[in-house]
């Protein structure tokens, strides 16, 4: 273990002495503050605020996860280049432990500059936020973007005397009759925050302008009505509304009832299983959903550091660049082709009459395939859209990316330290 701590201690020295580093901290510290004079959000403070924290936040975790795969890469392949591993091999240093040395230096840098940039972008936060003007805009800023929030998709329940499956595609409220919901709320809640409250229905109306009245009743644990208040909402148009602070108790079971008054029109609506009836309950604090933000990304440079330095391990720097930043690039593009639904046609169109075409098609399908199960699920430990919206990160989420990064990384080590013994052995004996 001394002989990897001294060669961490040596990796992060000699990255500190580099230029590359300060280029990288430049970079990741000047590019918010050019942001911040040139993006332009809606013209309200939550707007421009997030807008800023998108693309700020981006950067950074993008820019961070390039310099994971370019050092990392250059951290083996360069030292075969020079012949410098050449020297290790006639001392007790196995070469596991000489990858094990760069990778823990590497990610320790790579964390310093985490930390640095996510300092940097709290003080600009809060320096954005101290220029609001106005006790209301204050007021939305702290709700809509300082308050971190778990969104609650509530269970539809049956009419009386129904089955689930009457519920299965949503709720259908007839005039004057009642549709239900019910949900269990977090144990989490804050009390001092008040609850949003979403909905959408469908209505088969000529005139897409009608509006129809409604009445939302809401009951905790099984007893009697605490709250109601009426609601005007137009078909296929979402509609919020805010519950007031301090009605509901952590942990409770809610059931939520709506009540369908608009006779006149004598059409049905239809609340959507997905989307139809949504919570978003204040649960925590923008500065813990941050810190998590940013164990999910360091976990994420722990993966890619170490796929860059296995690759740097089995090529020249060139090669293994291009190879270690290919692999998370095929990974984004699987999850582009399975949004688009792109199953049988992935590259070449509608090109199916040239069996070339067809047969490049399936090879690269092939390769994509082989690529998603040698990755982790990348795009499920990006905690960026996330923290711009408010959505809470759950500590449990955090802690698995870090153990899945973890062991993918271990795994990228000991097969880089597998190839590289074979390799320098080659290098030697010629």
């Amino acid at each position: 273990m001394r002989r990897v701590l001294a060669l961490a201690w040596l990796t992060c020295l000699g990255l500190w002495r580099t230029r590359v580093i300060w280029l990288l901290l430049v970079l990741l510290l000047g590019m918010p503050l050019i942001l911040a004079w040139v993006l332009q959000g809606d013209g309200t403070p939550v707007g421009e605020l997030r807008l800023w924290w998108q693309y700020s936040l981006g950067w950074s975790s993008g820019l961070l996860s390039m310099a994971a795969l370019t050092m990392g890469a250059a951290a083996i392949s360069l030292e075969v280049a020079d012949r410098n591993l050449i020297l290790l091999r006639i001392k007790p240093v196995a070469t596991l432990q000489v990858l094990l040395g760069k990778w823990l230096g590497l990610v320790s840098v790579l964390g310093c500059a985490l930390l640095l940039g996510m300092i940097f972008l709290w003080v600009g936060l809060h320096y954005h936020a101290g220029r609001v003007v106005g006790s209301e805009s204050r007021r939305l800023l702290q709700r809509e973007f300082f308050t971190v929030n778990h969104s609650l998709q509530p269970a539809p329940l049956p009419a009386p005397g129904g089955t689930p499956e009457d519920v299965s595609q949503g709720v259908t409220v007839a005039p004057g009759a009642t549709g239900s919901w019910k949900v269990t709320l977090p144990t989490s809640l804050r009390a001092d925050e008040p609850t949003l409250l979403y909905f959408e229905f469908l209505a088969s109306v000529a005139d897409p302008a009608a509006e129809f009245e409604g009445l939302w009743l809401f009951a905790q644990d099984g007893g009697r009505e605490e709250l109601r208040f009426a609601s005007t909402a137009r078909s296929g148009r979402s509609s919020r509304h805010e519950l007031p602070a301090g009605w509901a108790s952590p942990g409770a079971e809610l059931v939520m009832t709506y009540q369908h008054n608009s006779l006149d029109h004598g059409v049905s609506l239809l609340f959507p299983r997905a989307g139809g009836v949504e919570l978003s309950v204040p649960a925590g604090g923008f500065a813990g959903n941050l810190l998590r933000a940013g164990v999910m990304i360091m976990a994420r440079l722990l993966f890619l550091a170490a796929l860059g330095i296995a690759a740097g391990a089995a090529f020249s720097f060139p090669v293994a660049l291009f190879a270690a930043a290919a692999a998370p690039v095929m990974e984004l593009l699987n999850r582009l082709r399975a949004d688009a639904s792109l199953w049988t046609v992935w590259l070449f169109g509608d090109n199916r009459d040239d069996w070339t075409a067809r047969l490049l098609d399936y090879l690269v399908m092939s390769a994509s395939g082989l690529v998603s199960l040698l990755l982790p699920k990348l795009a499920r430990f990006d905690p960026r859209g996330s923290v711009t919206a408010g959505q809470m990160i759950a500590w449990p989420v955090a802690g698995e990316a870090v153990v899945v990064c973890g062991l993918y990384a271990a795994a990228l080590l000991g097969l880089g330290a597998w190839v590289l013994a074979r390799r320098q052995l080659g290098a030697v004996d010629s």
